[in-house]
């Protein structure tokens, strides 16, 4: 599905809902950009390790694994509780211990070696219990070993990603995912629309496939492909490069890169929300207007945000992704009429 499509289906999905997209709150959001303070920020992308891979290749596989786990921030404030860091750091943490810790050709990252990853697996590489004390039911003042561990939910959904792509890759008879996404790219090079191609095929893997479907059409929100697409982009810069990227280069050489759509998860809407961008009062969906955003602190004092079921969870989620669109339509705006922020107002706008 081609980007400018995303971003109207998403419109469409919070104007049918009722959520708002309040543009007097996103003009004053960017009124109020600090220059520095975006400097200081902008190139905190997350994707760099103190890593000699052994090649383009095997980093490639790197960072398709890590942009496959690249999830559960609605478990970020038990994962602050358990570890002292937030979800992404904690993936960032299970992907390079499954990295460092391979060994032979059944390497952790393989289509093979991700099959056996287990939750207790990451639990160790977490350095986290895999087990919790609780009352015996029956025998006052003694506790018992409860297994699971407080991480028990987010790790068996990391773990049962990891097999099931692994499943489907040795299906494919691929090495690893960094093969699949290198075939992908191939692929896409020889087309007319890379980024659709690429796209694609990254979204045949199950846990890349974010999509809902709404009145017959298919939402793709796509955060993870997204921003591995994104990270592949990236890589284009460097001068030695597998033959497939190559081709990708020189693909873009002659077509510019569209702007990728918002990468949305829960975090992006709870900050829409409490910056008032996104107004739910109206929201007909009643899980959704009750909800009321508050800042955040950080850590493991953060405030629990609402449960909400996976029908409101991407109504949400798809508003968010269509403001994101309008910010960087007023940003583009702002520069040419605000020029003293037009390098933060640009910045802004290539970046969502």
């Amino acid at each position: 599905m081609a980007h400018p499509t995303v971003r109207a289906v998403c419109a469409d999905v919070a104007h049918a809902a009722g959520i708002r997209i309040d543009r007097e709150a996103i003009h004053a959001f960017l009124r109020d950009l600090s220059q520095p303070s975006f400097d200081a920020h902008k190139t905190q992308h997350g994707v760099r390790f103190p890593l000699t891979f052994a090649s383009v290749e095997d980093e490639v596989n790197f960072l398709a694994v890590l942009a496959l786990l690249n999830a559960f921030s609605g478990y970020r404030i038990d994962f602050h509780k358990v570890t002292g860091h937030g979800a992404y750091d904690n993936v960032r943490r299970m992907v390079l211990g499954l990295y460092l810790s391979a060994e032979g050709e059944a390497a952790n990252l393989s289509a093979e070696g991700l099959q056996h990853v287990t939750p207790s697996t990451l639990a160790q590489l977490l350095g986290v219990p895999t087990h919790t004390e609780a009352p015996h039911p029956t025998l006052p003042m003694v506790t018992v070993g409860v297994q699971g561990g407080p991480l028990k939910e987010p790790l068996e959904l990391a773990a049962t990603v990891c097999r099931e792509t692994g499943a489907f890759l040795q299906q494919r008879h691929v090495p690893h995912l960094g093969a699949y996404v290198l075939q992908a790219c191939e692929a896409a090079a020889a087309t007319d629309d890379a980024d659709a191609s690429l796209l694609a095929s990254l979204t045949e893997v199950p846990a890349f496939d974010d999509t809902y479907e709404w009145e017959g059409r298919r939402v793709c929100l796509w955060k993870k492909a997204y921003f591995l697409v994104h990270v592949l982009r990236g890589l284009l810069e460097r001068p030695a490069l597998p033959p497939a990227l190559v081709h990708l280069r020189e693909y873009y050489t002659t077509h510019k890169p569209a702007p990728l759509p918002l990468f949305v998860d829960n975090v992006l809407p709870t900050m829409l929300v409490t910056r008032h961008i996104l107004s739910l009062e109206a929201c007909t969906d009643s899980a959704l207007s009750a909800w009321k955003a508050v800042p955040q602190q950080g850590g493991a004092n953060e405030v629990e945000g609402p449960r909400l079921s996976r029908d409101s969870a991407y109504r949400v989620r798809a508003a968010a992704l269509a403001a994101g669109a309008q910010i960087v339509e007023m940003a583009h705006a702002m520069a040419r009429t605000m020029p003293d922020k037009a390098p933060c107002f640009s910045l802004c706008a290539a970046a969502v």
